[in-house]
């Protein structure tokens, strides 16, 4: 009854609760309440959003701010919260409230405003960055609904940069291919993250998008959540590589002869992954190639709905081999890993083995040093181990 109903918020003016100037807004004439701090501080001070309802249908309501999603409240017993610590400054940024039912369905939008700040504070007014540990879960992943993937733009042969817009309403340049750009173009450029991207705090909310259901699929069939969350963070850039935001392909997983399949992306202009079968087309000045594409076979990725879907499918086809979907049997690595567990070795040594097992036994053409060294790195820096 509700899919897809447009309402716009009522504010009801400010409230003044316990010193705290808080807004409101109302919606499904008064069935739905979200209030929130109008002002918050970027320092040392969690955001608070509280939705209580009486419309059953409401499942979850999802809270964006500039069009960047924060996280999403699950509603139970009619009441929900999403804790939230803000990064940066701004007045009036917008808000949307996307309330979302049982089948991901968007039944209703509501807007308000919030400003964040500084807090006033004697001495100096410089400010230190968040902590990884300061910043509270989000509940849910921040995509909701299959995503349909861009167009690509005809090839111009000068563009500067390749342009992206992702899930989250960001403007994206990657560097060019030389079927894109035959004077700067590099072919290795396709599997690079969008320029200027991940950033820190960018890398951490790749972290709390994927991190529920990384854990739950590791408690449930025994595995390293942390290096799960660390080959995707590699292999995605942390959601910024071109496959990431066309195919939701976090993982970096191919479907070799994919033309013609539905679920089935081409990369173009990628080297040649195929043993040098790939015919070329123009020998550039620059040393880089312009390939026919139309034929290849070694550059076809798989799409995914959301990067929950991807995750999935690495844990249940590449990992555990349930249904034979994936041309590689990584069953025993996994196994390997239980053992080394059983055996009493730290859950960090034996995630570490873990990225090493994986590797050796054919996952990168980069082998299994690089592997380890590269995603070792990104799970300490994290403290990804935590998860485990």
């Amino acid at each position: 009854m509700y899919k897809y109903v447009l309402v716009i918020a009522m504010f009801l003016g400010s409230l003044v609760a316990n010193g705290q100037e808080e807004s409101t807004v109302v919606g499904y004439n008064g069935r739905l309440k979200i209030s929130f701090p109008k002002k918050t501080s970027i320092l040392d001070h969690e955001t608070i959003f509280k939705i209580s309802t009486s419309v059953e249908q409401i499942d979850r309501v999802r809270v964006l701010i500039d069009d960047r999603g924060l996280g999403s409240a699950r509603i139970e017993n009619g009441y929900g919260e999403l804790p939230f610590i803000f990064s940066g400054l701004g007045k009036n940024r917008a808000l949307t409230f996307a309330c979302i039912n049982i089948n991901n369905d968007t039944i209703a939008r509501f807007y308000g405003t919030i400003t964040t700040e500084r807090p006033k504070r004697r001495g100096s007014a410089t400010t230190r960055p968040i902590k990884p540990n300061e910043i509270k879960p989000i509940k849910e992943p921040q995509q909701e609904t299959p995503y349909t993937p861009p167009v690509t733009p005809p090839n111009t042969g000068n563009m500067a940069y390749f342009q992206l817009l992702n899930q989250k309403g960001q403007r994206l340049n990657f560097l060019t291919t030389p079927l894109e750009n035959s004077q700067k173009g590099l072919n290795d450029n396709v599997y690079l993250a969008a320029v200027g991207h991940p950033t820190a705090t960018e890398e951490m909310s790749f972290i709390l998008d994927i991190k529920e259901e990384a854990i739950r699929q590791a408690r449930q069939y025994k595995l390293p959540a942390s290096a799960i969350i660390g080959i995707a963070m590699l292999e995605s850039g942390s959601g910024y590589t071109r496959t990431a935001v066309i195919a939701n392909n976090i993982f970096g997983l191919k479907i070799w002869n994919g033309a013609g399949a539905a679920n089935a992306w081409q990369l173009k202009g990628q080297p040649d992954e195929d043993e040098g079968r790939v015919k070329i087309l123009q020998r550039l000045p620059t040393k880089q190639f312009i390939f026919e594409e139309k034929n290849r076979r070694d550059n076809w990725y798989q799409v995914f709905g959301s990067w929950n879907e991807s995750l999935d499918f690495f844990v249940t086809e590449v990992l555990l081999f349930q249904t034979g979907k994936w041309p590689r049997d990584y069953r025993h690595v996994s196994e390997k890993y239980q053992a080394n567990i059983a055996a009493g070795l730290s859950k960090k040594d034996a995630s570490l083995q873990f990225i090493y097992e994986i590797a050796e036994n054919g996952y990168t053409s980069k082998g299994p040093s690089f592997y380890l060294d590269r995603i070792g790195a990104i799970m300490e820096k994290y403290n990804l181990y935590q998860y485990d």
